[in-house]
């Protein structure tokens, strides 16, 4: 009994740091300033290059939209996961820092994140420099930037397929 006593204090600063750790990963801490938008969006995967795994889709033009389509808040960013066949995430295009900090909510004006064409993986702000590392695995969460240091994750949907289309929806 005494040895495990003292192997358990001895490990007590390990304990205290895989605590700590964890209470900084809690998810409770980000969120995403960005309200819901509408959304409202299904395709055939082929058509929108989403039958690939670790292609992703940009829909950012209102003048496409037709019918009962929406687009969220900013546009929407689809991707096809490249760690996993066959999943799918959603993403709205607005700078949940942007949003947050510049007022400038219309939908001409609005900061939006892109590819980063260096870096495929990566989505980044062009007006605040944001970056989102890991939306190709499905993180919303931040990785750089503004954004990272107030724990803004970018709006996320929910994006499902069934067959050869993909559906979104809030």
């Amino acid at each position: 009994m005494l040895r495990l006593r003292n192997w358990f204090v001895n490990c007590l600063p390990l304990w205290a740091g895989v605590a700590l750790v964890l209470a900084s990963c809690d998810k409770a801490n980000y969120e995403s300033p960005v309200p819901a938008g509408y959304v409202s969006y299904h395709c055939t995967l082929e058509i929108a290059g989403l039958d690939v795994q670790g292609n992703y889709c940009i829909l950012s033009d209102r003048r496409n939209i037709s019918g009962t389509d929406g687009y969220g808040t900013g546009g929407l960013l689809l991707v096809h996961s490249r760690m996993e066949y066959g999943k799918f995430y959603a993403f709205d295009l607005a700078c949940p820092y942007c949003w947050k900090t510049t007022g400038n909510h219309g939908y001409q004006t609005m900061s939006r994140i892109e590819i980063d064409e260096e870096d495929f993986y990566v989505a980044v702000c062009p007006t605040c420099q944001s970056k989102f590392g890991l939306v190709m695995d499905g993180s919303p969460a931040p990785t750089a930037g503004p954004a990272n240091e107030s724990n803004y994750i970018l709006r996320q949907y929910k994006a499902a397929n069934y067959g050869d289309q993909l559906v979104v929806t809030k």
